[in-house]
């Protein structure tokens, strides 16, 4: 049987994930001046101009200059596969199929917060930064990950260009906290927000920052040099592996590049 929650689920990431980008879309790139520097205070790299102005939030995405001639198809079947995910994981918890628990009754504090909550981030981190650094291998990035850094410069829409199969495998990842840790619901809730709130906006181009926490800086200059951080949502794991380069809480990271690394 499927459940309703299942299918509002589906709705949930498929519509939401399409809400987000356009606004940020329609407020900022439509919204902006190309031809005013002081207009473009919120873009990762101002000096990329090509798809800011007034240009319909709508379908603009679509038509970009630059645009991959497979990015529509490929973008479709990703998302839809994120929604497919989503549905998976909600049915196998209205299944009892999970960890997922719904009452706080009998668990501690620590457990709510630092087992339900923040063990969930701490894993997706861990797991998704090998994982990452395992698409940059130049077997896999010739073969997969390649593919998703066409965009230097990424915008809304950028994010969903990807491999379907590299796609499925992070999303086994982003989807495996309910099965493998003990979650309340709304500890569950919080989880998915902050990653998909995140991924957007690690390939918006726009600048969001929460000092010593967060910066979509980081991810951007990424995709611009290929070769450092790697970690999402959160810095931490470049800066203990040395793989970050950047500012982060008041100090300069400079990562030298390596040949063995340069995987373009």
């Amino acid at each position: 049987m499927l459940y309703w929650q299942s299918v509002a689920s589906f709705f949930i990431i498929f519509f939401g994930y399409n809400i987000m980008s356009l606004g940020l879309r329609a407020y900022y790139y439509q919204n902006s001046d190309p031809k005013k520097p002081n207009d473009l205070f919120w873009k990762t790299q101002p000096q990329n101009k090509k798809n800011v102005g007034p240009q319909s939030p709508l379908f603009a995405h679509w038509f970009k200059e630059g645009r991959a001639s497979d990015h529509h198809i490929l973008a479709s079947i990703n998302l839809l596969l994120a929604s497919l995910a989503m549905v998976f994981t909600t049915q196998m918890i209205m299944m009892g199929k999970t960890k997922m628990y719904w009452t706080t009754e009998g668990r501690s504090f620590f457990e709510l917060l630092f087992i339900s909550t923040v063990l969930p981030v701490v894993w997706q981190c861990v797991i998704e930064y090998f994982w990452h650094r395992m698409m940059h291998l130049p077997w896999f990035y010739k073969r997969f990950h390649k593919l998703h850094h066409y965009y230097k410069s990424p915008e809304p829409f950028d994010d969903m260009y990807i491999h379907p199969l590299e796609a499925f495998g992070y999303y086994c990842i982003l989807y495996s906290p309910p099965f493998v840790i003990p979650m309340h619901f709304y500890s569950f809730v919080f989880y998915m927000v902050l990653m998909g709130l995140t991924g957007i906006l690690d390939h918006c181009g726009i600048i969001v920052r929460i000092p010593g926490v967060y910066d979509t800086s980081h991810h951007d200059l990424h995709h611009l040099k290929t070769h450092c951080n790697y970690s999402f949502p959160f810095v931490h794991l470049d800066i203990l592996f040395r793989t970050f380069e950047g500012e982060f809480m008041g100090f300069h990271y400079s990562k030298p590049c390596r040949a063995k690394e340069l995987t373009k």
